[in-house]
């Protein structure tokens, strides 16, 4: 685009007019992917108690919850980059590029670690305390 200028006015009003034409696809995708697990995951929380088993669910139930959030902002970001795309493609493709995410992320954990633990080892044996 070399000679041509977008301008971010002309941009905004396009992304509005996509999102007022898919307001419900997006609300149905936000609902099934982060409002329901979440309230689930609270729920089984709250009555889960608080012995081991009780919290091991809880967890696991939070773990699930977490992937479905994730894997439901990769849905509204497929709607959002492809007008071609229904609610169903959406899911589909949210669910499918859910394993390369979470590679992903966990790469760039492993990554921030190994960056950051140098650092703290150096300001731990220089003598630095914690309080």
């Amino acid at each position: 685009m070399i000679g041509r200028q977008v301008k971010i006015g002309t941009v905004w009003d396009r992304t509005v007019d996509v999102l007022q034409g898919r307001a419900g696809m997006l609300v149905l995708l936000a609902f099934g992917f982060m409002i329901v697990p979440s309230l689930i995951g609270n729920a089984v929380a709250l009555f889960a108690g608080a012995s081991a088993v009780g919290r091991g669910l809880a967890g696991i139930v939070n773990i699930a919850a977490t992937l479905l959030l994730l894997a439901g902002l990769l849905a509204i970001t497929a709607v959002a980059s492809d007008p071609r795309v229904d609610a169903r493609d959406a899911a589909a493709t949210g669910l499918v590029r859910l394993g390369p995410a979470v590679g992903l992320l966990l790469i760039v954990g492993v990554v921030a670690t190994l960056v950051v633990m140098p650092v703290a080892a150096a300001v731990f044996y220089s003598g630095a305390t914690y309080n």
